[in-house]
């Protein structure tokens, strides 16, 4: 009830106190105290009503805040989850997603060389994650494989930030290694990842996925006023060991910076190397792009002693348009196997790839994109109708595999539509040759 609710109720009151005397004549002195009184009782039911609702009116409880005993909480939903945040730099926020692909390929991308048609919930994963004292943050997201019917822990870390500008993580999450591996799945412009990142992803077992199973430790620096520089170096380990018992392990290391001419208009660029002690059977694969394709591209295995990856990014955003490209170099030094009755020597093997891809959004909006970590971020529509892009890719990928005396290449063209229905909800088509 609001102050016009609680004067027509007063108003009220006094025209059923008005009313009994202009009766009066007509009633007798009993009566008029008999209807008197059960007038004072309607009102003090209707004043007890009107004084609870400017309880509520005047306790504060307006604008999303909710008030406590303790610190106060704001709740947020617009940002597709659920978020609490106190005053005093407590968070929480539990969110999820849901990617469901279905996909059309021909021969090429069969192993029975028949088309095929085959649909699949690609990601489906709870997230959550949050502060204490704003220093210390948290995150985990679990992954939930409808087809094998189980669940694993996807990511999962504690960050420390209170030695500003560094910033300590320890963990399970992406080795700071190319753009397009950081940017989230739900931002990236193609359904999948290109066929670079899907091969790095496969190599040296779980070392080079980016995502090791075990985790790892990480100091980053981020500086706003050096065109937001950022800088990350970390040691991972995926737990698995080699012959002697030891622990593979990689050391891996990235910078960016990106210079703003305007919040529309700016430059990425980006490098990024690893050293991976490995040993253990290497190889590369990729899908081609098609996630429930059979046939693969296909490096061919070596025994494998290290390698080294090196990564180049860039990037070039003006208003709707962007442009973004990678390239990536593996070298895999082949490892000694000793038999026991002799030592085998294995060859090496060598890696490359690039891609290129230029998008643009018919509604206007612009890409977005995080300066703190160097990576894209989500669409934002600006009309009811949803934002709409037009991308179009470029890949091409190149193994030299001196142990099988082959050297397989694949190139890609990918052509697509985003219609960005709003910050929550997305729908993508991709043509694939």
């Amino acid at each position: 009830m609001n102050y016009k609710t609680l004067t027509a109720c007063v108003a009220l009151a006094a025209a059923l106190i008005a009313a009994p005397f202009a009766a009066a004549t007509a009633q007798t002195m009993d009566q008029r105290v008999e209807r008197l009184e059960k007038m004072i009782e309607g009102m003090q039911d209707q004043l007890l009503r009107a004084r609870g609702e400017l309880n509520k009116i005047t306790s504060g409880k307006k604008g999303g805040v909710v008030r406590t005993d303790g610190e106060d909480i704001k709740l947020s939903t617009t940002g597709g989850g659920i978020r609490l945040k106190s005053d005093n730099g407590n968070s929480f926020q539990f969110s999820g997603r849901i990617m469901f692909d279905y996909d059309f390929f021909d021969d090429i991308f069969s192993e029975n060389d028949t088309e095929e048609s085959e649909g699949e919930f690609r990601r489906t994963r709870l997230t959550a994650r949050g502060s204490v004292k704003k220093d210390w943050k948290y995150a985990m997201v679990v992954n939930i494989d409808d087809q094998d019917e189980s669940a694993d822990i996807n990511t999962a870390y504690i960050e420390y930030a209170g030695f500003k500008p560094l910033t300590f993580r320890v963990g399970k999450f992406k080795e700071p290694f190319s753009l397009e591996r950081l940017t989230s799945s739900k931002w990236i412009s193609a359904i999948e990842r290109s066929m670079l990142i899907d091969a790095l992803e496969s190599g040296a077992g779980n070392l080079g996925s980016g995502q090791p199973d075990l985790g790892g430790i990480q100091v980053s620096g981020y500086y706003k006023d050096m065109n937001h520089l950022n800088w990350a170096l970390g040691v991972f380990d995926d737990g698995s060991e080699d012959a002697d018992g030891e622990d593979n392990y990689a050391v891996t290391g990235r910078i960016a910076l990106s210079p703003h001419f305007s919040d529309d208009h700016f430059l990425h660029l980006g490098a990024a190397y690893s050293m991976r002690d490995i040993e253990g059977e290497v190889k590369y694969e990729s899908r081609l792009g098609v996630h429930e394709a059979t046939r693969k591209y296909e490096s061919g295995g070596i025994y494998a002693d290290d390698a080294e990856q090196l990564g180049l990014e860039a990037a070039y955003v003006r208003g709707p348009f962007s442009l973004q490209a990678e390239y990536m170099d593996v070298s895999v030094d082949g490892g000694t196997v000793d038999t026991g009755e002799t030592e085998i020597e294995h060859g090496d093997l060598d890696f490359d790839g690039y891609y290129m891809q230029a998008a643009y959004t018919l509604t206007g909006e612009t890409r977005g994109y995080k300066t703190r970590g160097a990576v894209f971020d989500k669409v934002k529509p600006a009309g009811s109708m949803g934002a709409w892009e037009l991308v179009a890719r470029y890949e091409d990928i190149d193994a030299d595999n001196d142990e099988a005396g082959t050297s397989p290449d694949a190139e890609k063209i990918v052509l697509g539509v985003n219609w960005y229905v709003n910050r929550n909800v997305k729908f993508m088509l991709n043509y694939i040759d």
